[in-house]
């Protein structure tokens, strides 16, 4: 009987035991960026936080540009891994990628259009970005050996040199 319970408690502390990374922040989209898209050549934000620990990247793929606005537009960004956090430095980056409007549907507010038969993430080609932004920043590890880990950043978008 001794040895049924402490199997259970021991199942029931491992399976309690899940520790994530979450970033959370804001990139901020100046009117020149936003004039590099349009309804007929859309653009999707991509933002990626580097991490030494695993999980080894963060990323947002949601946001798209469609119609140019005349004053800053502040994009919330959210991203989630599991894994545990260490206090280390990261690198997050921000690539505004042309796209086409086969993948872009800019009716309405603008929106991804869903990929048929597609289990891996969207990807992109850095080197295509018309508009990118980096900053550096601290993950805040809650700590212990395994523990959960937050960043928090603000970035903003430049048009790239052609």
């Amino acid at each position: 009987m001794t040895k049924r319970l402490l199997l259970a408690a021991v199942s029931v502390l491992f399976t309690a035991c899940e520790h994530g990374i979450d970033m959370e922040g804001t990139v901020i989209a100046p009117p020149e960026v936003q004039q590099l898209f349009s309804a007929e050549t859309p653009g999707q934000l991509f933002v990626v936080a580097t991490l030494r620990a695993a999980p080894s990247e963060l990323s947002d793929s949601d946001t798209v540009f469609c119609m140019p606005a005349g004053q800053e537009r502040r994009i919330p960004v959210k991203a989630f891994g599991f894994g545990c956090a260490e206090a280390e430095a990261t690198q997050v980056s921000a690539f505004v990628v042309p796209r086409t409007t086969e993948r872009i549907d800019c009716s309405g507010a603008g929106s991804l259009r869903p990929q048929k038969l597609v289990t891996a993430p969207d990807s992109f080609d850095r080197d295509a970005a018309l508009a990118t932004g980096t900053v550096e920043n601290m993950v805040h590890a809650d700590g212990g050996s395994c523990s959960d880990g937050h960043i928090t950043f603000t970035l903003t978008l430049a048009p790239t040199s052609p």
